[in-house]
């Protein structure tokens, strides 16, 4: 969960589960063995009190390019035994490249063009989200 505040161009990131945080180019990945800590799990408590408890939390001092990334992230496969000549870091190219300009259908782009330009596809769910400060 990211809560940012772009007049002032800061922030905080909290992480629940596990996952990728991409902050400015700044890869910090999160492994929790699959047990996260969803906030619907403490509905009944003070908030004050159990966000002092948290431990997992980024503060963003300058916001450029933010992600956010499931840990399916990390399970890009090849999906046949078709050679393919094009290779691209899937992280990289997600979380980093901003060569395509259309950011409404960025991600399902770049999925497809993973999938059929590298043969890649992830083998658990994904889910991204990508602030990019223009």
């Amino acid at each position: 969960m990211a809560i940012l505040d772009t007049d002032r161009d800061e922030g905080q990131v909290l992480i629940i589960g596990d996952g990728l945080v991409c902050i400015n180019g700044q890869f910090t990945e999160y492994e929790q063995d699959n047990i996260p800590d969803y906030l619907g799990y403490h509905l009944g408590e003070e908030f004050e009190l159990w966000y002092s408890n948290q431990k997992q939390i980024l503060r963003v001092d300058t916001i450029e390019d933010i992600s956010l990334s499931t840990d399916g992230i990390f399970t890009f496969a090849k999906f046949n035994k078709q050679s393919y000549s094009l290779y691209k870091d899937p992280v990289r190219y997600l979380l980093l490249d901003r060569e395509d300009t259309e950011f409404d259908s960025m991600l399902t782009k770049k999925l497809l063009f993973l999938e059929q330009h590298c043969g890649l596809k992830p083998t658990d769910d994904l889910g991204i989200l990508r602030i990019v400060k223009n």
